[in-house]
Parts: C-alpha cells; structure tokens; sequence
C-alpha cells in the first residue's frame, strides 16, 4: 500500500515493548490502541480492524493478510486522506499527525509491516485454539442454513459470515454468530430431515417384523398404508393450527407426538390395531409438519430470501430419506428391528428437548421482536428493504394480530383462481414424483432388465441430490428477485423449470433405446423436480403471510390425494393394458406435469392478497346441504 501514499499510522503495537527509532526530525505519532479480546476466544485473537463509521463498513480481518498481497484491502472509493485504523469496540479514532513529505510512504511501508506481523501471530493463535471437527461442521452447517442472510451477504445484525465465527469459537462461536432467523431455519431442516426419517423407518422395519409376527401382505400393507391416511387427515387442521396459533408452537408438538408414538412401536407391535394406531399418530403429526414449517417462514424471513429458506427448509426431508433408508439396514442387522425404533423416535424426542430448552430461549434473548411474531403476538417477517416493504404492502396489512379476527377464511381461500391453481399444481406435481418414485424400481427390473439392487441404488439418486439441488434452486430464485424480476416471474420461472424439465426427461426417455439413456433421462428428471420447492411451495407464503400455514396445508391435501391417486392409477393401468408402462406410466405422468404447470402460469399471480377483505361467506352447495340435512331431521344450526 505504500505506493499509494496511505498513512496506517505510527507507534507501538500491542506486545511490543516500544516503536521502532524513527528517522531524526520526524515528529513521534500517537500509538494505535488495540482492540479488547473477543469473548470465549484465545487471549490473543483480537478483533479486526475496521475503517471509520463514516464510510462503507468493510472490515478486514486478521485471515485476510497474506505476504502476497496488501496487508488491509483498500476499497476503491476510499481516497487516500481517508484512510484510518480503528478499533472495533470502545477506542476512538485518533488524530494522526502529518509527517513530513519527504518520509510520509517509508513510515506508511515501515507500519503496515508491523501490523501484518502483529496481526498474522494474533490470527495463527487463534487458529490453533479452534478445533479442526468444530470448524468443519460449522462450515458445513453454515453452508445449509444461510437461507435468509445470503440474500443480503450476511444476517440481519449485520454479523461476520458464519464460516469466521466458526474459526474463532467453534460450533459455540458459529451458533451465536448466526442470525435468529437462520437458527430457526436450521432447526426446522433438522426437524423435516427427522420427519422422513420417521416415514422410512417401516418401510425397512416391515419385512423382519412381517416374518417374526407371521403377517400376512396384506396386514403389512395396511399398517403402512396408515401412515398416508394420517397424514392426509392431519394437512388441513395443521395448516389451521399454524395460522391461527403460530407454526412455532405447532411443530414441536407435533414432532413431540409422532417421535412418541415411533418409540412406542415396538411395544404397540403385539397387536396389529395397536401398531397401526401408532402408524397413524405418525402420519398426523408429520402432516402437521409442512404448515408450521411454512408458517415460520412467512413470520421471520423477508420476501427477499423466503426461497432459500424455505428450499433449505424442506430439503431436510431429502436428507431424511437418504439418512434413513441408509442407516435402518445396519440398525436392524445388528440391534434388531426393535432398536430401529427406539433410536429414530429417541431423536426426535432430543429435537424437542433442545429446541425448547436452548433454541427458543435463545431466540428470545436475540430477537424478542422476532420471537414475539412466532406466535402471532406481533406481525412481520424479518428485515425488509425499502423495496420489499412497498411490495409486500398488502401482505403487511394482511398480517394483523391473529386477535384482530379469529376466523381462517377458508371461503375466501377457495374462491381465489390463485388458490385454485395451486391446489391443481399441487395435485399434479405430487402425482407425478411419489408415482415414479414408487414404480421405477419395478419399471427398472422389469422393463430395463436391472437387478433389484441396481434399481434400488439408481431410485435413491434423486433423494441424494435432492438436498443440494434445492438449495441452489432458492438461491437462484432469490438471485433473480434481487436482480430485479417480478415476484411471479420468479416463481413461475422456477416452477417451469421442475415441471417442464421433468416432461422433457420423460419425453427423452420415452425416445431413447439405450436403457442407459434412459436411466439417465428418468434422474434427471427427478433431480429437477426439487425447484418446486422455490415455486409451488413459496406461492402461501406470497399470497398471505398471515394465512400461509392454512394455505398450505389445502395444497398438501391436494398434492396427498395426488399420489395416492397416481401409484393406485398406474397398476390399474398396467393390469388394463397388458403391462405397457407407456399408457401406464408415461403419458399420464407427463399429462399431468403439462396440465400443472399451464395452471401455475396461467392463474396462479403470486401477489399478496387481503383474504380477510373477501367474500367468506357460505357457498351455495353448502346451503342446499344444510337445508337437505335439515329436511332429515338432523339438528343443523345456523
């Protein structure tokens, strides 16, 4: 930097017991003071240095000198005169003194030299007092859970990455670094990851259970079919919930419930009632899950990054599937099938336990403003920019206190094109993935000639990508918002990208010859599919902040009744044509993703909308129902 005629300044530095001997005439410079420790971190890591409050706040810590390079990066804006070190906390910056013209770039060399040296040891010791695990798994964990912070660059405190905090204090230092909204973000993956988790657990468990307790297929399969009954029965109430009470209450219940009635399991298997009760329990409560989730979003995180969090969000159920059906097999092998159970429902049970003992509180202490709107106490939905603020303007009025109005419009809901059409996207976009997920393997073994295991692994791909490929999709999304495209563009352009992409794959794999190509354009299929999570599943929160969970759990209940709708039609095809998986499989599943998606870009406007401003009132069927029941003599009140 000396070439550029900056002043860093003159005098001791800390751990110096005096200035180097200036060159004679040259009047003494006042010492820099350094600034306090970091708290929890080695006596010798201090704090960087930043430039004045005056300018562009660029920091530049201790990680960034090298003797490569400048010892301070310098901003371009900054001129020369402007140019002071100060300490982060408490010093104030100090007058520097001129020195003469002809010695002003020898002592600027002689003290960037000095506090390159000085820095470099304060960073080397507080290297060596972090541990290398902690670091990696703060690394990893911040690459996850940057959901509403990488929109802006970092949180809403205006903190340091989370990678930085990590090298200073571990998984400790990268935890309190980290913005409110993303440990809340962080949390619900972990939760989500332990939803399916809890959902595969049986299909792995079912067979040594079956051979133990003499069931027969068709009790197998009623136990297991349980578990979507719950969970189809439970998407409306736990959209209700979650609106009118907050998602931040709902989740841990539920997740509480369902680990339960998973840890019970092995108890309830005595009986088949018994353990398919607990089968139900399991869905209902995993149903809930996606509402409370959503609504989370919708109160905390800003319409800039809703994307990012709610793909990081929902990508742990990719996780979770991976995660179980990898570790089921060993746990049974070794432990029993008991312990499969035992370990899955105990994880949950420790969910709960931290997220209400250490999370909540806290959040509280970090962000009240933010924890008091979890539970619908307060509205808003993190840090928003002037921008996004008169966007969001209707969504603002929308997301009154719950108190203001007790009643969920679902009227008001049902009568929207925009609802409308996501509840036809949602029905086909579930139809398509949970019917290709359950037939491919068979396609694979009996059309393509694969061995079961062969199938099995190339089914699971998909579930292995899926976590990283929905985090890139809400990043893009968030990346195309800030690069000024409309809000519906942006969802509509993601959304075309999993279901045209997925009918193109289909159409790819429907021309090729070669069973390699088609394997491949099958995956690649279902890798794409995760964009829906920056699309379909964004548009409740879009549409009403307020009302999201609700919104939501209507649109999960179409996408339930989806799959269930497309596995059952897609035997009953194959029995009715002879076992063509073209008419069986093929052209159904790439109808439904053409007619879904020409629904989301045709009628769905992700615009906020005033629900409690329309027309709730009853239907005309539901009068004509009323007055037919009332003909029977059923006590029918209103």
């Amino acid at each position: 930097m000396a070439h550029m005629g900056l002043r860093l300044g003159s005098g001791p530095l800390t751990g110096r017991s005096s200035a180097p001997s200036l060159p004679s005439g040259l009047p003494a410079a006042p010492a820099l003071q350094a600034p306090a420790p970091i708290h929890g971190c080695s006596s010798a890591y201090r704090q960087p240095w930043t430039w004045p409050s005056s300018r562009s706040h660029v920091a530049a810590p201790a990680s960034a000198l090298s003797t490569k390079g400048p010892a301070v990066p310098v901003p371009p804006s900054l001129g020369a005169s402007a140019l002071k070190l100060q300490p982060r906390q408490g010093a104030q910056p100090q007058q520097q003194q001129q020195p003469k013209e002809g010695h002003q770039e020898l002592d600027a060399q002689r003290k960037r030299e000095e506090l390159e040296a000085q820095l470099r040891l304060s960073a080397a010791a507080a290297t060596s007092s972090a541990s290398a695990a902690g670091a990696s798994a703060a690394f990893a964990s911040a690459s996850s859970t940057s959901s509403a912070s990488s929109a802006a660059g970092m949180g809403p405190s205006g903190s340091l990455p989370a990678a930085s905090s990590a090298a200073a204090g571990g998984v400790a230092g990268w935890w309190a670094g980290m913005p409110a909204n993303d440990k809340l973000v962080f949390a619900a993956t972990l939760a989500l990851m332990l939803s399916n988790m809890g959902k595969v657990d049986m299909s792995v468990a079912i067979v040594p259970m079956s051979a133990e307790m003499g069931w027969s297929a068709s009790v197998s399969g009623l136990v297991q079919a349980l578990f979507y009954t719950g969970y189809m029965l439970a998407c409306i109430p736990g959209g209700y919930l979650a609106s009118s009470t907050g998602g931040r209450l709902v989740l841990p219940v539920a997740l509480a419930t369902w680990s339960a009635a998973t840890f019970v399991a092995p108890l309830a298997a005595a009986t088949v009632p018994t353990l398919s009760l607990t089968r139900f329990i399991v869905g209902a409560g995993q149903g809930v899950a996606p509402s409370a989730v959503v609504d989370i979003v919708a109160r905390t995180v800003p319409v800039s990054g809703r994307a990012s969090a709610t793909t990081t969000s929902f990508g742990g159920l990719h996780l979770g599937t991976v995660v179980g059906l990898l570790a089921a097999p060993p746990i049974v092998n070794g432990l029993g099938w008991q312990a499969l159970f035992y370990i899955y429902g105990g994880l949950g049970l420790v969910w709960y336990a931290w997220f209400e003992s250490m999370v909540m509180p806290d959040l509280a202490a970090q962000d009240p403003t933010m924890t008091a709107a979890l539970t619908g106490t307060a509205s808003g939905a993190g840090p928003r920019s002037a921008a996004e603020a008169a966007a969001d303007k209707v969504a603002a009025a929308a997301a009154k206190p719950a108190a203001a109005k007790s009643v969920v419009p679902y009227r008001a809901f049902l009568r929207a094109k925009e609802m409308q059409a996501l509840m036809v996207t949602h029905f086909c976009n579930n139809m398509y993935y949970f019917t290709l997920l359950s037939w491919l393997p068979t396609y694979f073994v009996k059309d393509l000639d694969m061995d079961l295991s062969q199938a099995s692994f190339m089914s699971m791909v998909p579930a292995m990508t899926g976590f990283v490929v929905s985090n890139l999709a809400g990043r893009f999304a968030d990346w195309l918002l800030a690069g000024g495209m409309p809000l519906p563009t942006v969802r509509k352009t993601v959304q075309s990208i999993s279901m045209l992409g997925s009918a193109a794959a289909m159409v790819g794999a429907l021309a090729a010859d070669d069973p390699a190509w088609v394997v491949g354009y099958m995956i690649a299929g279902l890798t794409a599919h995760p964009f829906t999570l920056a699309g379909l599943f964004c548009t409740p929160n879009d549409l009403s902040s307020r009302y999201a969970g609700a919104l939501l759990g209507i649109s999960n209940t179409c996408g339930a009744l989806g799959a269930v709708t497309g596995i059952a039609a897609c035997g009953l095809l194959l029995d009715a044509t002879g076992g063509s998986w073209e008419a069986g499989l093929y052209y159904p599943l790439i109808g439904v993703l053409l007619a879904g998606i020409y629904a989301y870009v045709a009628h769905c406007n992700n615009n906020p909308i005033d629900f409690d401003a329309r027309d709730n009132s009853r239907f005309e069927w539901e009068d004509r129902l009323r007055a037919g029941l009332k003909g029977l003599g059923l006590p029918i009140s209103g």
